[in-house]
């Protein structure tokens, strides 16, 4: 069975950062605050707490082909129309 997804990927801090830690699913989790078209976004930071994890534009389909391998397939980045 075929799944919608979005592949994350790692960026390195601007300087001077604003870190936080909020509580998420009950554990506390680092974040780092950018702001981005006018509006505050929140991306998590990686265990190293060197870079942050992003998602990407595009939303992926994920299927497992004839030999049972994961294909990862591009789509678009409108989630209803890659749905």
């Amino acid at each position: 069975m075929a799944s919608l997804r979005r592949v994350y990927f790692s960026c390195k801090l601007p300087a001077n950062p604003e870190i936080l830690t909020r509580n998420h699913r009950g554990k506390p989790w680092s974040f780092v605050r950018l702001v981005e078209n006018g509006k505050a976004v929140y991306f998590p930071l990686t265990k190293s707490g060197s870079s942050f994890r992003r998602p990407s534009a595009k939303w992926y389909g994920q299927f497992s082909d004839a030999n049972g391998e994961i294909q990862r397939v591009p789509l678009t980045a409108n989630k209803t129309a890659a749905q």
